[in-house]
């Protein structure tokens, strides 16, 4: 070894050196050692080249994790999370989160997740009748029967004739 000054009587004892002595830097990879830095990145450039994170949706590439989260941010193909200002790569992963942090605007009867309130009222509206009932006073969607019928109670008594 050059940079010690020291005699190894084999390339594996080197090797080992390389590995074992805190002067020469090591792979994290694959644990090899090295010399000095320059035989690292070499190596590294070589052996384990940085690697290239897909986008299926878009059939795009990226160098890493933040500049593919980045690309589902500004692309708009790809679902936003407008509470925590997060995108995700697809609905599922979307409706996963929507589930678990932000369950109000989760709609269970129909298994989706939306990005804001208006927008799962928009569904409930949107949806036929049968899966999201309408309520006819006011024209809102709600999620079950049951919750009409008891906004209907509460919001739109019946006026009793005496």
């Amino acid at each position: 070894c050059r940079q010690c000054n020291r005699y190894c009587v084999s390339l594996d004892s080197l090797q080992q050196h390389y590995r074992d002595d805190d002067n020469h830097p090591n792979c994290l990879v694959c644990d090899r050692g090295f010399p000095d830095n320059a035989f690292l990145r070499l190596h590294q450039a070589s052996v384990h080249p940085k690697p290239v994170i897909p986008c299926a949706t878009c059939d795009i590439t990226f160098d890493d994790q933040a500049g593919l989260e980045r690309h589902w941010k500004d692309s708009g193909r790809h679902p936003l999370c407008l509470v925590c200002d997060i995108a995700f790569e697809n609905t599922g992963t979307f409706n996963s989160h929507v589930q678990q942090s932000h369950p109000e605007l989760w709609c269970g009867a129909c298994g989706f997740g939306f990005a804001s309130p208006g927008q799962l009222l928009e569904h409930y509206l949107e949806t036929p009748s049968s899966v999201h009932p309408t309520c006819t006073a006011c024209g809102e969607g709600f999620q079950t029967q049951s919750i009409l019928d008891e906004v209907g109670r509460l919001v739109h008594p019946r006026r009793r004739i005496r």
